[in-house]
C-alpha cells in the first residue's frame, strides 16, 4: 500500500512539471488571440487598423529574435563554462584513473 502511494506521489510530480509548459503556451496564445480580436473590435479605419497590426507583427518578431538572440548567447556561455570546468577537471581525473 505505502508503495501505491509513493508512485502515485511520483506521478503527481511529474504530471505538475510537464504541464506547466503547456499551461504557459496556452496562456500566451490566448493573449495573441484576445489581442488580435480586440484589434479587430476597434473603431479604425481599414488602413489604419493594417498599420498597427503590421507594427505591433514587427515589434513582436523582433521581440522573438531579441529571446532568440539572448539565449544563444547563454548557451554559448554556458558550453564556454562547461569547456573551461572540463579542463580544470581533466588533469585531476587523469591522476585518479593512474592510482
Amino acid at each position: 500500500m505505502a508503495e501505491y502511494r509513493n508512485f502515485r506521489d511520483i506521478g503527481e510530480s511529474e504530471t505538475r512539471r510537464s504541464g506547466a509548459p503547456v499551461a504557459l503556451a496556452l496562456l500566451l496564445i490566448g493573449i495573441g488571440v484576445g489581442s488580435l480580436i480586440a484589434a479587430m473590435l476597434t473603431p479604425k479605419t481599414g488602413k489604419q487598423l493594417r498599420k498597427e497590426l503590421r507594427r505591433r507583427y514587427e515589434d513582436a518578431r523582433e521581440t522573438v529574435e531579441d529571446w532568440g538572440d539572448q539565449a544563444s548567447d547563454w548557451l554559448q556561455r554556458g558550453s564556454d563554462w562547461a569547456q573551461a570546468a572540463g579542463s580544470k577537471v581533466a588533469p585531476i581525473a587523469r591522476k585518479l584513473t593512474r592510482e
